[in-house]
């Protein structure tokens, strides 16, 4: 693999049972799916493919993150919830979430929002 130390494994594997898809308002249907690291940090990078109609399902892009990313088909929109960690925050307790929304413009994923939000404390 491009950039590994030579005789090292890197990567992760595909986990289709937790791929979402749905249509969003622009008509495409999309289908993300995580690729999951394996380790603590879960899923990094979903890989994101759309199709218009009956034609196949062609790579459209792919969302990443600092881990434990999460992307679902909202309200027509494409919804990834990531991590967003200060600097003395622990793997397991980001302070913020970043939710970004995206949609499909030419067969293109394209960002279209992107805020931060408080993580929610745990419930008792």
């Amino acid at each position: 693999m491009l950039g590994a130390p030579e005789g090292q494994a890197i990567g992760g594997y595909v986990t289709s049972e937790l791929a979402h898809q749905g249509t969003l308002t622009s008509g495409y249907a999309v289908l993300a799916v995580p690729l999951d690291s394996g380790g603590s940090g879960g899923v990094f990078t979903q890989i994101v493919f759309a199709r218009r109609g009956r034609v196949p399902f062609v790579y459209a892009g792919h969302i990443d993150s600092a881990g434990h990313l999460g992307v679902q088909v909202k309200g027509g929109k494409l919804v990834a919830t990531l991590p967003y960690y200060a600097a003395k925050d622990p793997n397991c307790c980001p302070s913020k979430l970043i939710v970004a929304t995206y949609t499909i413009r030419n067969d293109k994923l394209r960002r279209t929002t992107q805020r931060m939000i408080p993580t929610p404390k745990p419930s008792p």
